[in-house]
């Protein structure tokens, strides 16, 4: 089922850099990418679905995720 408000990343070019990537790559492939794990081709798209990510830096464009809680946790 789609999100009914889903995020969106508008406004030019946007490089973003994660610790760890989870989801279904495609909508059926579960997987995980990680620096121990990363993915093996550089290609241009993926889609994936059921997507958690630990985001640690996004540079350029404009992200907006609607209903975001935003923590700062204690290390």
């Amino acid at each position: 089922m789609p999100a009914l408000n889903p995020s969106t990343i508008t406004d030019g070019t946007v490089t973003m850099y994660t610790e760890e990537l989870k989801g279904n790559l495609f909508g059926i492939i579960p997987i995980t990418f990680s620096p121990e794990s990363p993915p093996p081709l550089d290609v241009p798209f993926a889609d994936f679905t059921k997507v958690k990510i630990k985001q640690a830096g996004q540079f350029g464009g404009t992200l907006r995720i609607p209903g975001l809680r935003n923590t700062i946790e204690p290390s």
